[in-house]
């Protein structure tokens, strides 16, 4: 089992009736630590990440490890979505599910071994080659 220490920057105290989990006023800004591996109170709460670009599709991967996957949101940034050659492209999203799909590319996005002919013919035909997409992340 991984050492699963992680310490956690309170949010601030709102209301007596809120969750156990809120800090309260005098413990403000201080540092609180937990093990995940014994902390039974996390095991069934709902997780909701804001996810965007290689790094969060990578701890998103290794959240649905030891997280059950069906109490976790990801909320992905469509902020560099494009339309490109008349087809809606959206990378980050990509990211997360080729990531947690297992088939992301060496460099984190697009699909392993995936070749660039579309890009080729393209280019050949006078596009610009300044966005790098494969042939089966275009299908």
């Amino acid at each position: 089992v991984p050492n699963l220490n992680y310490s956690l920057i309170p949010r601030p105290y709102k209301d007596p009736a809120s969750p156990a989990c809120v800090v309260q006023p005098s413990m403000r800004g201080k540092m609180l630590s937990m093990n995940l591996n014994t902390a039974d109170s996390w095991k069934n709460k709902k997780i909701t990440v804001l996810a965007g670009g290689v790094g969060a599709a990578r701890f998103l991967y290794g959240l649905q490890n030891i997280h059950q996957p069906d109490l976790i949101t990801a909320v992905c940034n469509v902020g560099d979505d494009l339309l490109w050659n008349g087809l809606h492209i959206c990378p980050d999203i990509d990211t997360l599910i080729y990531t947690l799909a297992e088939v992301e590319g060496d460099f984190g996005w697009g699909i392993q071994n995936d070749s660039q002919d579309t890009l080729d013919e393209l280019e050949a035909l006078g596009e610009e080659r300044w966005f790098q997409i494969g042939n089966r992340d275009l299908a």
